[in-house]
């Protein structure tokens, strides 16, 4: 009887203390993925801060501009069209953008940064285009396949240009090349990436999810499972990126995609 009891005793101490041990794991476990999402919320809002300060360069140099007076007296009726074009070129060149033009109301390129003729035009009801032209500043994201190379994507701003009071007499247009931005990413472990509205990663300082589609559901052979809150994946994709890893998302609607 007495090994009896004192064999229950040990056996209810040992639960007690695997009881305690699971607690305690538990709740250490839980710390460690808040402070884990807590160091990924802050690299996340860095990289998202670092694209969005690149764009917003460009954006603004189309909003510059787009006072220019060289530039308005085009649209204002002028005819100088080899000035507009060394202004253009010359500020395309100093500054790394990809393409600078200025377009009349029908959507006609009246002077670029690159060669171009009379019958060079944008589509004037596309979104980025209609939306400079209605006063506002438009912003878009384009991926332009390519043949023998890897392709190319841009984000694409358009600043209304106004010559006299009422609407506006046309738009400039400031297109940017990514690849600047792959290129001057700081190192980091962690993997970012940002996917445009069709669900493309668009943007990413890892070259391997570049132009994957990440509304697929087998991405990156990827399962999820919430833990303590968080969202987890289990990922199934080669030797660069983790077997495991905490996964956070934000949208960043200012220049349409989501990191």
């Amino acid at each position: 009887m007495f090994s009896l009891r004192r064999l229950t005793w040990i056996l209810g101490i040992a639960v007690m203390v695997a009881a305690i041990g699971a607690a305690v794991w538990t709740v250490a476990y839980r710390a460690a993925l808040d402070q884990l999402a807590a160091k990924a919320e802050s690299d996340l809002t860095l990289a998202a801060d670092r694209l969005t300060s690149q764009l917003f360069r460009t954006r603004q140099l189309a909003v510059v501009l787009a006072d220019h007076p060289t530039l308005q007296a085009l649209l204002g009726g002028g005819s100088d069209i080899e000035t507009a074009d060394a202004v253009l070129r010359e500020v395309a060149d100093k500054t790394g953008t990809e393409t600078l033009e200025l377009l009349d109301r029908t959507g006609r390129v009246v002077a670029a940064s690159h060669p171009h003729d009379a019958t060079a035009a944008r589509n004037p009801t596309s979104p980025l285009i209609a939306r400079a032209l209605n006063g506002a500043l438009g912003t878009a994201n384009r991926i332009e396949p390519a043949t023998g190379r890897p392709a190319k994507r841009f984000f694409s701003f358009a600043a209304p240009v106004f010559t006299t009071p009422g609407p506006a007499r046309g738009a400039l247009l400031a297109e940017v090349d990514v690849y600047r931005f792959d290129q001057n990413w700081p190192t980091s472990p962690a993997a970012v990436f940002f996917t445009n509205t069709a669900g493309r990663i668009i943007v990413s300082n890892r070259a391997e999810l570049t132009m994957l589609k990440r509304s697929l559901p087998d991405f990156l052979g990827h399962s999820r499972q919430s833990r303590a809150g968080h969202d987890i994946w289990t990922l199934s994709a080669g030797p660069y990126l983790p077997a495991r890893a905490l996964h956070l998302s934000r949208a960043l609607p200012v220049i349409g995609v989501t990191a």
